[in-house]
């Protein structure tokens, strides 16, 4: 808060104690006017000739008597008696009429102190009166101006959600915050904080949407917004086990309430997969019969849960007691053959432990009656289904894809069955292929085929063009979902390698610029690259660079070493006509300097023919790649020329 808004609350604040107090002393004005109002003035003045106990008492027309005064005398009222032009005041509040004792006057009486008993109290119940009307101000500002501008902020914040300005809702979050630790009723709180929860999770903050929500719940708060949204958030981040409890405790209360069902269902079906994977089988029943019993999302639970065989059999499975599992399926067979029903999941379950046990067990042809019979009762998939995650597979297409599937990969396994060299039987890339559709056929989505059917197609394939469309089945087995680390390096390397190649051409222009440009490579060898390739539209570009003369004739480190030397033979022969003429180590020395010599012009000889050697590759790649271009230029539009 800046300067500007803490002066304002400062002033704000004052004017509330200063409402407070004028408050305090309406109330007071309330309680002592009335006394105020009723208090009254009597004259008594017996040498005044205007005086008679006939008249009201006043100034102008006093009483005679004190007795007569005193008839008329009421509490709190003032009697004034006027003896010698003066003038004595008292006040009471009970005066008998006979209390005329030791009273003098016209008629021999002596004014009594006008039973002033009760002036003594005024005093003390006005100065309570102040008390009361303080206290009563205080009460008054911390009981109704505070709690009031409390609650203004709140209701701001409450405004801008009611408006949905959400482009504000940052501002009424931080409204909102401020609320809360104002000094709140119990009853603001909780609206505080389920509004607060409210605008995070309209903003996607779930996290800390679920933190607002959570102390609520912790608070007591059992409405079934409060249920209802806690729910809703946990569904958001997955809390499934959350959701749940908020349905135990809420559940009943919010019936049909929104959406309530559908979200309990959700973390149901997410909790009965979980129990599924993790092979406890029971629990993930309990959790589909709970999605059955909502009736909400029950075509998602799978229809085989309620064979007790089969789902014992899978789980056996899971466990690796293939014996167990033969017995559950066999049981399962029996009991659907006996009831009339269709045997088709344990027929398939004592496939799959033909198959376990045995990896070389051939399954092909009864799986493909088992296929068979499902495909003429589960049809494909609509291609306006595929994508659509609101339209899922029946669990009789997932079956059939599943079986379809499983059929490709045993036809897979049969390859590996046959003996080496033999080769693959004719037309057997054919029928993979058309297995592999039926997969695709019944769920467009899954990756699977597109994987099995990449890996296959890129291992047999003989070059890269005939890789190249695997390639791209691999790919899209990549963008369903498929995400093995291994598939993914090949797709990435071989589209390097694919840029490599498309980017072949330009890399060699690049380098036979910086050929033609270097004065250290021989003048003669950079005017025969360029004259050769020349030829070519692409080195056009090419031809007009100015060739450098060179400073030497071979690459300068040659040059250097070749140097050195002659350096060196020439000095030790000065040395030995000088020094060690007729000397014996003389012999010995010339042949050493001979060899030098020799060596030298070897490896002169030797540089020269890697410049040419080199030379011949720059021209012999030049003309390979760009004639290969010119014809693909001319194939697509007749344009450039070929050597």
């Amino acid at each position: 808060m800046d300067a500007t808004e803490d002066s304002g609350a400062r002033r704000r604040g004052s004017r509330s104690v200063v409402l407070a107090a004028a408050a305090g002393l309406a109330i007071l004005f309330c309680l002592v006017a009335p006394a105020l109002a009723a208090a009254a003035q009597y004259y008594v003045d017996p040498s005044s000739p205007q005086a008679s106990d006939d008249n009201p008492g006043t100034a102008a027309q006093p009483f005679r008597t004190v007795k007569a005064a005193a008839a008329v005398l009421k509490p709190g009222d003032a009697l004034v008696y006027v003896a010698g032009g003066g003038a004595t005041g008292t006040t009471g509040s009970s005066v008998a009429p006979s209390s005329t004792a030791g009273a003098t006057g016209a008629e021999g009486e002596t004014p009594a102190a006008a039973s002033s008993s009760t002036s003594k109290y005024l005093l003390p119940a006005i100065v309570v009166a102040v008390a009361l009307a303080l206290v009563a101000g205080v009460l008054v500002y911390f009981k109704v101006v505070q709690p009031r501008k409390r609650r203004q902020v709140l209701l701001e914040a409450l405004a801008i959600i009611e408006r949905d300005e959400r482009a504000s809702f940052d501002h009424a979050e931080e409204l909102l915050n401020r609320a809360l630790v104002s000094g709140l009723k119990s009853d603001d709180v909780a609206e505080a904080r389920f509004a607060l929860a409210w605008i995070r999770a309209q903003s996607g903050n779930y996290a800390e949407a679920s933190g607002a929500i959570a102390e609520l719940v912790k608070s007591g708060d059992k409405s079934s917004d409060t249920g209802y949204l806690d729910m809703w958030l946990a569904t958001k981040l997955e809390e499934h086990e959350r959701v749940e409890k908020a349905f135990e405790i809420h559940g009943q209360r919010l019936g049909d309430f929104l959406d309530t069902k559908l979200i309990a269902s959700i973390a149901f079906l997410a909790l009965a997969r979980l129990r599924w994977s993790n092979r406890q089988i029971e629990g993930a029943r309990h959790y589909f019969e709970a999605v059955r019993a909502l009736g909400v999302l029950a075509d998602r639970v799978p229809s085989g849960i309620d064979d007790h065989q089969v789902m014992l059999g899978v789980l056996a499975l899971f466990e690796k007691n293939a014996e167990q599992a033969r017995r559950h399926f066999e049981g399962s067979v029996e009991t659907a053959r006996a009831g009339g029903q269709s045997p088709l999941l344990g027929e398939l379950g004592l496939l799959l432990c033909e198959w376990r046990e045995d990896e070389q067990a051939d399954v092909g042809e009864r799986l493909a009656e088992i296929v068979e019979t499902l495909a003429t009762t589960v049809g494909d998939t609509d291609e306006d289904v595929a994508g659509d995650e609101e339209k899922r597979l029946t669990d009789d297409q997932l079956l059939l894809r599943g079986a379809r599937l499983w059929h490709a990969m045993a036809l897979i396994a049969a390859w590996q069955r046959r003996d080496g060299g033999s080769g693959l039987p004719k037309g057997a890339r054919q029928q993979l292929e058309s297995k592999l559709q039926g997969v695709k056929d019944v769920d467009p989505d899954m990756g699977d085929p597109y994987l099995v059917g990449g890996l296959v197609g890129y291992y047999f394939a003989s070059d890269d063009e005939k890789r190249r469309p695997f390639i791209e089945e691999l790919e899209a087995a990549i963008d369903r979902d498929v995400s093995l680390p291994e598939v993914v390096d090949l797709v990435q390397r071989e589209r390097k390698l694919d840029k490599l190649a498309e980017d072949a051409v330009t890399t060699f222009l690049d380098l036979a610029r910086r050929y033609v440009g270097d004065d250290g490579i021989p003048e003669p060898l950079r005017a025969k690259l360029r004259e050769r390739l020349g030829r070519h539209s692409q080195f056009g570009d090419l031809s007009d660079l100015e060739i450098s003369r060179s400073q030497t004739d071979t690459f300068s480190v040659v040059e250097t070493v070749h140097g050195r030397a002659e350096v060196m033979e020439s000095r030790v022969r000065s040395i030995v006509r000088t020094r060690l003429r007729g000397h014996p180590e003389a012999e010995q020395l010339e042949k050493l300097i001979s060899a030098l010599h020799e060596q030298t012009v070897a490896l002169k000889k030797a540089a020269g023919a890697v410049d040419e050697t080199g030379n011949e590759l720059m021209c012999t790649t030049g003309e390979f790649l760009l004639s290969e271009e010119e014809t693909v230029a001319d194939g697509d539009g007749g344009q450039g020329e070929t050597t």
